[in-house]
């Protein structure tokens, strides 16, 4: 458990510097004067980004678990599991209590999806993928944890590419960051990563056919 934490918490230290390069002095909002509630746009962009890529890692880890790459597999994703629901509770708490600040007035309507235009209905796709992946980690720990059912924790998963799908659109078609050259090059490495697990667990999986004399 504590090499699983340690690993993550590495990893996703190296995606906060990465983030860091791309946005710049990510501190310049907190010590100079800024518009209201713009420091905390910039914690939602921050967490919004590190959910996106702890949604791609744990399609990785999901992978390694399949073609029996990783030991403990488990471990690794009910640890990732929980920062991805962190990054993501943290990206809507962050983008909505800045919104609220910015309007003088608790601005609800952003964490209730609206589909009357192109913004509110990104908008609402994150927030449909967000209550997803919310029962999945709740419903999914209470099966296995309560009741031991794994079929059904394993039924459940397959909202997972509705989840990934939705977040994936919210992040591309109104997230600034995740349209810049050096973002794209972070996702295509985790891509190319997952790809190559992929490869690497397929082929480590054949056998060649062994002829009786």
């Amino acid at each position: 458990m504590k090499n699983a934490f340690s690993i993550c918490v590495g990893l996703y230290g190296l995606l906060f510097f990465a983030w860091c390069i791309g946005a710049g002095n990510p501190f310049f909002y907190f010590f100079y004067e800024a518009l209201p509630g713009q420091s905390l746009y910039l914690l939602a962009k921050c967490f919004g980004f590190l959910a996106i890529c702890s949604l791609l890692v744990q399609i990785a880890i999901g992978i390694a678990s399949a073609t029996r790459i990783l030991r403990e597999s488990k471990v690794y994703h009910a640890v990732n599991a929980l920062l991805s629901v962190g990054f993501a509770t943290l990206h809507v708490l962050s983008f909505l209590v800045g919104a609220s600040i910015r309007s003088d007035k608790p601005a609800w309507e952003v964490v209730i999806p609206q589909f009357t235009d192109y913004y509110h209905s990104m908008l609402g796709l994150g927030i449909v993928a967000f209550v997803l992946l919310l029962m999945m980690f709740a419903l999914g720990a209470l099966l296995r944890r309560r009741l031991q059912q794994s079929s059904l924790v394993r039924l459940l998963h397959y909202a997972s590419p509705l989840v990934m799908i939705f977040a994936t659109v919210h992040s591309f078609s109104i997230g600034s960051e995740t349209r810049t050259v050096g973002y794209i090059v972070v996702f295509g490495c985790l891509i190319l990563a997952i790809l190559t697990i992929l490869v690497f667990g397929l082929l480590s999986r054949t056998r060649p056919i062994q002829f009786s004399r």
